[in-house]
């Protein structure tokens, strides 16, 4: 009986551990440069936008830094990967597949970094005007 019971965990323990790494592995790492106020700019490892506190909070090794946005004068990211294959979809009159959920996620995981902005402008056009029609 005991066995049946172990047996039973290690599908439900793997599942698990899946779903974990994959949470994990959902955030991206946004590399780029800061660009201050004062002129003084911050290669980062890795920038992330917390609305709570309005602030940016820059990585660089081990240490983690908190940027007020006001102290903020530019923050420059490469575009992410599969922005502009998206984009070309929606262009090309495809308003529903994957290249929307790609959207969707750089909207997410780009927030207050500008490509939110440019996948959010064509990520609207994907969506129905009238909501009866859904």
């Amino acid at each position: 009986m005991k066995q049946t019971t172990h047996i039973l965990h290690i599908p439900l323990l793997a599942a698990l551990a899946l779903c974990t790494a994959g949470l994990m592995a959902a955030e991206a790492q946004v590399k780029g440069l800061v660009v201050k106020n004062n002129g003084q700019t911050v290669q980062a490892e890795n920038i992330k936008w917390k609305a709570a506190t309005k602030q940016y909070e820059i990585t660089r090794g081990n240490s983690t830094l908190p940027l007020p946005l006001n102290q903020v004068q530019q923050i420059k990211v490469k575009p992410p990967k599969g922005l502009k294959e998206a984009i070309a979809k929606v262009k090309n009159g495809s308003h529903s597949g994957a290249h929307v959920i790609t959207l969707e996620k750089i909207v997410k995981e780009y927030q207050m970094l500008h490509h939110d902005m440019t996948a959010a402008q064509y990520l609207i056009t994907c969506y129905p005007r009238d909501r009866s029609s859904r």
